[in-house]
């Protein structure tokens, strides 16, 4: 498949879905024009490509009347303060991960996925059927000015690039990591010396020696990176980032002010990539992973006793954090009665299809 031409159709095929937003109904409406900035730079390629897409297309639905100029991260504002610069009016919208601003309160991380908690397809399920975009609007989102709405999924991120072998759960004693969000604190209570390092220096803090792991993304991602150029090894389960939901974060006044169409056109568009955001990653991670390991780099699973004792200590830090926090708390309990369930169907019928369809080509392999 050419990526160039998916990522040009992806305007084109979000642009047929909005029947409501057609531009023969434009005629008699304003001309809005919005700034929106990305957590990510350009240098993504593709993702940045087709994120950027996403949004032109709002003005391709609307006749060019409610148009969205794209930045990348920290051309107006640093990605740290967009959600307060969204909230403010200082910016209309931002494309983000809602869990960059833990710092604030912790539910945050919800908005994106907490280690442990939902899969990439179960985290969209639960914003939108499962009451999961009702209750975080009502206790978090709206306290600080801001509309989510969610567009796109990595879906389970990798567990990052090292420069030495993790063999097990004593490896990370002291091992100086960049990693973001509630995963920092998780790993942190494994041994771990977090670090928040911005996407931007993560190459050089690795080829320096500054840190000695970096997590970011999915392999179609994390090859744009470069960072199989300063490491020797990339491991599998990031379970930190078992879901790993963007979204958009718009202006709750200047969002209520927008004529229907208009957020008609911006909800399709960011729907589509919802979709095609996971899908791409789906369909482009195994030949970029492919080309990873064709460098020299070696892949590895995280270690059993990392993933165990990794979930232990997430339970004992949600319990922790519900304790002195009543809206993280409330959100969790939701969050967490979903998982439950859905994993109950999982386990019944998607889990074992996907164990027997993988075993059968690992014997297929074996035999050729």
């Amino acid at each position: 498949m050419d990526r160039r031409n998916f990522v040009r159709n992806v305007a084109v095929g979000t642009a047929a879905t909005a029947a409501t937003a057609a531009s023969a109904q434009t005629d008699n409406l304003p001309t809005i024009k919005w700034r929106v900035q990305n957590s990510y730079p350009k240098s993504l390629g593709e993702i940045y490509q087709i994120q950027e897409a996403v949004v032109s297309a709002v003005g391709k639905m609307t006749a060019g009347k409610f148009s969205c100029q794209f930045f990348q991260a920290n051309e107006i504002v640093p990605v740290p303060g967009m959600i307060n610069a969204v909230g403010s009016g200082t910016i209309e919208a931002a494309y983000s991960a809602s869990l960059f601003y833990v710092g604030i309160n912790k539910a945050f991380a919800f908005g994106t996925g907490i280690p442990f908690g939902l899969n990439a397809r179960l985290q969209y399920a639960w914003l939108r059927w499962g009451g999961g975009a009702e209750i975080l609007d009502k206790e978090l989102y709206s306290q600080y000015g801001v509309v989510h709405i969610p567009s796109s999924n990595t879906g389970c991120q990798m567990g990052g690039w090292f420069r030495k072998e993790i063999r097990n759960l004593a490896d990370l004693k002291g091992l100086k990591m960049r990693v973001a969000g509630m995963g920092g604190e998780l790993l942190t209570e494994l041994g771990v010396v977090a670090q928040l390092i911005p996407p931007s220096d993560i190459y050089t803090a690795l080829e320096k020696g500054t840190i000695d792991a970096a997590e970011f993304a999915i392999p179609v991602g994390d090859e744009k990176t470069n960072l199989q150029r300063v490491t020797k090894y990339y491991y599998t389960q990031g379970f930190w980032d078992y879901s790993n939901q963007l979204c958009f974060f718009v202006n709750r006044e200047q969002w209520q002010k927008l004529p229907e169409g208009y957020r008609e056109a911006f909800l399709a568009s960011a729907g589509r990539y919802n979709a095609d955001g996971l899908a791409y990653g789906d369909a482009f991670n195994m030949p970029a992973l492919q080309r990873i390991m064709a460098s020299g780099i070696q892949v590895k699973a995280m270690p059993q006793d990392v993933l165990k004792k990794g979930y232990e200590v997430a339970m004992d830090m949600y319990a922790t954090e519900s304790n002195k926090n009543p809206i993280f708390k409330k959100i969790y309990e939701h969050h967490m009665k979903f998982r439950d369930e859905a994993y109950r169907w999982y386990s019944l019928n998607e889990t074992p299809m996907d164990v027997f369809v993988g075993n059968a080509i690992a014997r297929s392999r074996g035999k050729s």
